[in-house]
């Protein structure tokens, strides 16, 4: 049996599969497995990264950014600056795009010909003359360009209130009428102001009746936030007029500028008047209202007040100034045009726990960002803190630029650009004060510097909209030998002895500031220490009652000369 079981063995067939099927059936296990587990690492919720996005090579496509569908008066610069930025496909700021702004309305100004590291343009507009509907385009080649629109209207710039000036006896009547001029210079269709009246009662017609009171009284209409003013003398019977007085007595001016005149009289019963009068000038034009607008040659020229229907007169003398030079070009080489877009670009705050600036977004000149400060009242004490840049080094002369934005007035004083010495004494600088003459100079750090006004007003400075305010500090060796300060305001120079403020006391009497040829000039030397560092946004003396905020943007400092805005 055991020979048998043998022999079937040598003779049956070998069934083993040959080597070469186990590798194949292996790989195809190991791919399903792998297959397999994949398919479960993402049904279990594991992320797997996509692949690289394409990485665009040109731009695709300009895109407003801030500016579009503003609204102003026809033929004025718009509030905002328009602003444009370049995108590539992928939706990604691109830097370095030529563009090319065209006006189909208006004018442009301050153009950006190329986009900056943002990917951002920037042009300011003047809407032009006509009302309606304007746009601005800016393109580029192969992008897809964009379009800014503004409306633009017409608004009541003036009333005209007639008569001016009239006398009457008690109990007797006046019909005034009112007319408007537009802000193109024609004649509003209508006009439906509001009445008021010192001195008697006027319907909401215009007809004004006297009372029993003598003296000089007024008539206001008013619509629209414009108004005119009329005089009504009411005079006893029998009073006659002996004397004029008019003022200012004198006044300086630069050529341009303009200065309001006005004449009161005496009664013979020692009452006073408004008489009527006929203005004439030399050197210049002037209304019949009495403003004055000097022309363009220097020298000393009269205004003369003639009474109507008399031969009393009174003269004030006017001297007109030498107009300035054009400011010499400079370069931005100390702050260079902080617009706050990455943070304090080279700022510091050091305002500690007090309230202090911000990078904020609420409102921006350049871009998105500004620094802001916002106020409340603070009868305790003195409050505020300090955002400031260091120059890097000492100067004699620094010429700085800011963008600034105030929503009200405040009701003390505040440090609102401030010059440091390198050996960390303050030294000139702008204040910010209450009263109708709002931004004003100071040779030293504190209040008793404070008298000296850059003939701004607060219906110029306080309205909520962006101004650009520029200074030239030369901290001695002037062409007076003293330290000297310029102003200039939205572009053009401003100076307190365009209102005919000439000599103004500080630190004590006998020594004695004064404006020449548009330069404030301080009558002796201060610290022999150069200039080192700038403060914006200081304190805010006490007993301010007021609520507001300040933004500051493009924050510039040149060694070289005027930036301009």
């Amino acid at each position: 049996m055991s020979s048998e079981r043998t022999n079937a063995v040598a003779s049956a067939p070998l069934t083993r599969p040959p080597r070469r099927w186990g590798i194949f059936l292996l790989t195809g296990l190991a791919i399903w497995l792998f297959g397999r587990c994949k398919a479960e690492v993402v049904e279990g919720g594991l992320s797997v990264p996509p692949p690289n996005p394409p990485v665009s090579a040109a731009p695709q496509e300009l895109r407003p950014v801030s500016g579009n569908n503003q609204r102003a008066t026809a033929g004025t610069l718009l509030p905002s600056p328009l602003v444009a930025r370049a995108y590539d496909s992928v939706g990604n700021p691109f830097p370095g795009v030529p563009v090319v702004w065209t006006a189909a309305q208006g004018t442009l100004s301050n153009v950006g010909l190329l986009t900056d590291s943002f990917g951002t343009i920037r042009a300011n507009w003047t809407l032009g003359p006509t009302p309606g509907p304007q746009t601005v385009s800016v393109s580029s080649p192969g992008v897809t360009g964009a379009t800014f629109s503004s409306q633009a209207v017409l608004t009541l710039v003036r009333l005209t209130l007639t008569p001016s000036n009239v006398s009457l006896q008690p109990g007797l009547s006046q019909q005034f009428a009112v007319t408007g001029t537009l802000s193109d210079g024609s004649a509003a269709a209508s006009v439906t102001p509001q009445y008021s009246a010192t001195g008697g009662i006027i319907t909401s017609g215009g007809l004004y009746t006297a009372g029993t009171a003598t003296g000089t009284f007024r008539v206001i209409a008013s619509t629209s936030g414009v108004a005119d003013t009329a005089i009504v003398n009411i005079t006893a019977f029998g009073a006659t007029l002996v004397s004029m007085t008019m003022s200012p007595a004198s006044v300086r001016l630069a050529p341009g500028g303009s200065q309001q005149f006005s004449v009161n009289g005496l009664m013979s019963d020692g009452s006073t008047t408004v008489p009527q009068v006929a203005f004439a000038a030399t050197g210049g034009t002037i209304t019949s209202g009495g403003l004055y607008i000097a022309g363009g040659v220097a020298g000393t020229f009269r205004v003369v007040a003639i009474q109507q229907g008399g031969t009393l007169t009174d003269t004030s003398n006017v001297t007109v100034t030498p107009p300035l030079p054009p400011p010499p070009p400079g370069v931005a080489d100390l702050i260079p045009n902080s617009s706050f877009e990455n943070g304090w670009d080279g700022f510091n705050d050091g305002a500690g726990g007090l309230p202090h600036s911000v990078i904020a977004t609420d409102y921006a000149f350049d871009g998105t960002h500004s620094a802001k400060y916002a106020w409340t009242p603070n009868p305790g004490g003195d409050v505020g803190g300090i955002m400031y840049h260091s120059l890097g080094g000492g100067y004699d002369r620094v010429w700085t630029r800011i963008y600034f934005r105030l929503t009200t007035h405040i009701s003390s004083i505040w440090k609102y650009q401030r010059f440091q010495t390198t050996s960390g004494g303050n030294f000139g600088g702008v204040f910010v004060q209450s009263g109708p003459n709002i931004i004003s100079w100071g040779w030293d750090a504190e209040d008793q510097a404070i008298v000296t006004t850059i003939g701004l007003t607060e219906a110029q400075v306080c309205d909520g909209n962006w101004h650009v305010l520029e200074v030239e500090y030369q901290r001695n060796g002037g062409a007076s030998g003293f330290p000297e300060a310029a102003f200039r305001f939205d572009g053009k120079p401003v100076y307190a002895e365009l209102n005919g403020h000439s000599t103004i006391n500080y630190w004590g009497s006998g020594n004695q500031s004064y404006w020449s040829n548009g330069r404030l000039i301080a009558g002796m030397r201060g610290s022999t220490a150069q200039l080192g560092t700038i403060f914006w946004h200081g304190t805010l003396n006490a007993n301010n009652t007021t609520t507001g905020q300040s933004n500051l943007d493009l924050i510039g400092a040149s060694s070289s000369g005027w930036l301009g805005p």
